[in-house]
């Protein structure tokens, strides 16, 4: 399974640059013209939106590739227990529960920009939480989870509103959570992130 967990590592770092190429070149598919591209005239948020859904088509198919290489079994939906864990962060990220942060975070979780324009550590999140933000609404949906062994990949959609730096701000985005099980105990061990202005 560590294999397994390299492969598809390296396999979210790949879509994450085929996503930030797309946004770049502006490029979107025609539906109504087989087999070509052509050059959006949509808003940014619209193109970052589609780059992002091919980059995770692009990890979702090689991860399968990755467990028939393994001779391993494809995985199988597992969204009860994957949901509910996205639900216990999202719950203790709202009531600033540090201590229930810390079980779920892994002390080397990693939140990433969908380009990997920037990123922040564990513990610059956790700071940035506790005294910068003041959230009066956070939630996720659409999540979708799916477990690989020892490794699971988990997306959704978020929305959050509050106060950041004194300042009140509200943003939407969607999100790709990768979570690993150690000793029974599954942990986040990465979020990679669309953050888009206002409500969807």
């Amino acid at each position: 399974m560590a294999v397994l967990y390299r492969k598809t590592h390296a396999v979210i770092k790949a879509a994450i640059r085929i996503a930030a190429t797309l946004a770049r070149m502006g490029l979107a598919f025609d539906p109504n013209v087989s087999a070509r591209y052509i050059m959006s005239e949509s808003s940014a948020g619209w193109i970052m939106t589609r780059a992002l859904i091919l980059s995770l088509s692009v990890l979702i198919l090689t991860s399968f590739c990755n467990q028939a290489s393994l001779g391993a079994p494809i995985g199988v939906p597992q969204e009860p227990q994957l949901v509910a864990l996205t639900d216990e962060w999202t719950n203790a990220i709202n009531a600033k529960d540090r201590s229930k942060l810390e079980v779920l975070m892994a002390p080397n979780f990693t939140l990433h920009a969908w380009d990997n324009s920037w990123s922040v550590d564990r513990s610059s999140w956790m700071k940035n939480l506790m005294e910068r933000y003041h959230l009066d609404e956070y939630h996720h949906s659409a999540i979708v989870a799916r477990i690989y062994g020892d490794t699971a990949d988990v997306t959704s959609k978020w929305y959050w509103r509050g106060i950041r730096d004194n300042k009140s701000f509200e943003e939407h985005g969607y999100v790709l959570d990768v979570w690993r099980q150690n000793s029974g105990t599954w942990q986040v061990l990465d979020r990679i992130t669309v953050i888009q202005p206002g409500k969807e």
